[in-house]
This record gives C-alpha cells, structure tokens and sequence, in this order.
C-alpha cells in the first residue's frame, strides 16, 4: 500500500504528461525510516514561498499547484511549486524524466522550455512544470537513460516531441542485427504547430535459440516424402534452425530414408548389397550412399573411424 501512494504522490509532482514512459522523479521517496523526503501538495497561495518562485513564469499559467518537501533527515522543509494549467493558446512543452526509472538519488532530466529542475541534496533532483509556451515549431530530443527497459537493449534513450516521449534501443545485443526499427508519427498538437513528425523508434529482436526454434522441429513423419509422395522407404519433417544473423528462425522441411535405402538426388534408392543399411540409424537426414554403411565405431582393440584417404584402404579389425 505505501508504495502505491508514493507513486501517486509523485506523479502530481513531477509530470503532467500522459504518456506510458514517465516515471517518478528520483530521491523524492516516501519512507519512514531512513533518507528520503515527503512531498503533500499544499494550497497554491504559498506559490511566492516556493524556493523556485524565481524560476516559474506566471504569466502563461492558469493556475499553480505548490507542494511541501520534507527531507526525512531533517526537521525543516520546503515547498517546490509547479504551473498546473496553461492558460488558453499556451502549451506545456517538454518532458521530465528520471534517467534511473525513478530510483532513489537518481538523475532527473528535463527537456523542452517549459521544465526545469531544483536540486536538493536530500532528495536528489525535483522536476516542474515551469511555464508555458505559444504554439510552436517541435523537434525531436534525446535523454540518455542510465538504466534500460528494453528486452535485449545494452544502451537506451528517450526520445521526446512536444510533451509525448518513446523508449528506443540505441545500443541492441548483436549490434544492427539485433535492432528492430518503426518509425511513429507524432501528431501535430499541444505545444507544436507541425503537421507531423517523423520519430525513428528502436526495440530489440529477440536472440534465436534451440528453446524458441530449434525445438519446434517436428517428429519424423514415415511412408511418404516432404512433397506428400508416398513411399514406404521415405520419411520427413519441417525443421527449424537460427540463421547465421543470430536471430532469423527459418524452417525448411527435410526428407531421409529408412534402413536399407539412401537418399540419391531427391527420392530413396536401395542401399548397395553387402553394405550395413544404417540409414535410418541417423537422427538426421540420410543424404548419401555412405549412410549405407557403419563408419565409425567401437571394437575390442578400441574406437575407430573410416578416413577416406589413398588406395588401398585399410581396415584392421582383432579378436
């Protein structure tokens, strides 16, 4: 429970912006042991007893909203105000957020011309809303974050356009093969005058593995070939294997014999007379005639493998 009302707490503080990416500013904690601050908003006539008095531009500002800060190591405190409303024709422009997702003495960072920051040392940096601005031409600006939320991602930032902010992968594991790009139309609206902007935003891919490919593989189905031809000497299956990128699962399906037959081109020819008909033994596909026979082994005198080198061939074998 106390930490659901932390969080409603600092949203009233910190951000006015409806988007999914904001986060609590960092230090400002309710705690009751221990350092940290408490934050209760307070009626908006202290606004001229806010230590940031100097910093909030009255003038564009329907109305304020004044909080007290009470660092939890000391008996003193503060108030910190904010603009709450802009008044008719004027915006809020710019984003605040905390570079470590709102942990504790965190770095809080602002963008845009109507935020600012004051910094305390008990409670790290608080963002406001410091004015509001007349309609105008947006661009887009990056906040480098210190800890990332991106599945895969070594490297985030925010990257924000008006009053609306996105997380992008700036750094994906396996480097551009690993990056998964979308471009987002920012509406125009709230502070911009644009008709649209154009934002590039990163996630990551996910990493290919034998768990989420390789073991789909299917079972080897017998009595007809890949094509849906019956033979009673043919089997096959779709099997699912990573691309060399690191992250492309691709499936291919794949036909093998059984024992006594081997592949020869695409269709089971009868394995020589005499030879092992060991085909089938193979978990994989029986591609070759050599599939016919028993290559590698163990017998008494110790483990042995066919090597195929000059005439003549040799196979030694003891009692």
């Amino acid at each position: 429970m106390r930490r659901s009302f932390t969080i409603a707490v600092l949203a009233m503080l910190v951000l006015h912006v409806n988007n999914a990416t904001a986060t609590p500013v960092p230090g400002i904690e309710y705690h009751t042991s221990g350092s940290g601050c408490y934050v209760t908003e307070y009626s908006s006539s202290l606004l001229t007893s806010a230590v940031n008095y100097a910093q909030i531009v009255q003038t564009n500002c329907a109305s304020f909203k004044t909080y007290q800060v009470r660092p939890m190591s000391s008996s003193s405190w503060f108030y910190v105000a904010e603009c709450a409303t802009c008044k008719s024709g004027y915006y809020e422009n710019g984003y605040a957020v905390s570079t470590t997702d709102g942990m504790k003495n965190g770095r809080a960072v602002v963008v845009g011309p109507d935020w600012k920051t004051y910094t305390y040392s008990a409670c790290g940096d608080i963002a406001f809303q410091a004015s509001c601005s007349a309609r105008t031409t947006c661009s887009v600006q990056q906040i480098t974050m210190d800890t990332t939320t991106i599945p895969y991602c070594n490297a985030e930032k925010t990257v924000v356009f008006g009053n609306t902010a996105w997380r992008s992968c700036s750094d994906c594991q396996g480097g551009s093969a690993g990056k998964q790009g979308q471009s987002v139309w920012a509406a125009s609206g709230g502070p911009c005058s644009n008709s649209y902007y154009t934002v590039s935003i990163n996630t990551c891919k996910t990493p290919c593995s034998d768990s989420n490919c390789g073991s789909k593989t299917t079972d080897w189905t017998c009595g007809e070939y890949a094509n849906g031809t019956a033979s009673d000497a043919a089997c096959w299956r779709k099997k699912y294997y990573c691309t060399s990128d690191g992250f492309t699962c691709n499936s291919a399906n794949e036909n093998k014999c059984v024992s006594g037959y081997y592949m020869s081109g695409s269709t089971c020819a009868t394995c020589p007379a005499g030879s092992d008909g060991n085909a089938a033994q193979s978990t994989d596909a029986a591609t070759s005639i050599n599939d016919c026979y028993v290559t590698s082994g163990r017998d008494i005198t110790g483990a042995y493998s066919y090597v195929d080198g000059t005439s003549p061939y040799m196979c030694n074998y003891g009692e």
